[in-house]
């Protein structure tokens, strides 16, 4: 899943890149479901906080897998689009977006250049603990 959310980010970076207001009343969804992914925009720092806690506990095993996954599923609503832009728009704003297009296949680089933008806009930023824990899971088993 924490792929998936780099994976939605970027690619609604090219197709949403005037927001989720605007592209989804453009293509004719119901003002219902445009308030809802606006509203997961909107939450996105709070719930980037959230799948934090979730890989953390199950990082120390404070909690299964099983939970965790559970978790990760509750909070990345619509495969974690939301949380995924709301990151690439960060990395963007802060003036890393070159970085993120010649590292596109590398989710770690994505989350590491988001914690850049995060500090350099004094915004949520993930913990060591959790960036450690995503750069292991990230490397090729040999």
């Amino acid at each position: 899943m924490l792929d998936m959310i780099q994976n939605e980010g970027i690619a609604d970076m090219i197709d949403k890149s005037d927001g989720y207001e605007q592209y989804f009343t453009g293509i004719g969804e119901t003002s219902e479901m445009v308030e809802i992914w606006v509203q997961l925009y909107n939450q996105a720092q709070t719930d980037l906080e959230r799948l934090q806690a979730a890989v953390v506990r199950y990082s120390i095993d404070e909690i299964s897998e099983n939970e965790m996954v559970d978790e990760i599923l509750e909070i990345c609503k619509f495969n974690g689009h939301a949380i995924g832009f709301f990151m690439a728009n960060q990395i963007v704003k802060a003036g890393y977006e070159k970085e993120n297009l010649l590292n596109f296949h590398n989710p770690y680089t994505f989350y590491y250049l988001y914690n850049q933008a995060a500090k350099d806009l004094n915004l949520f930023q993930l913990s060591d603990e959790f960036m450690k824990y995503f750069s292991d899971i990230s490397k090729p088993v040999q």
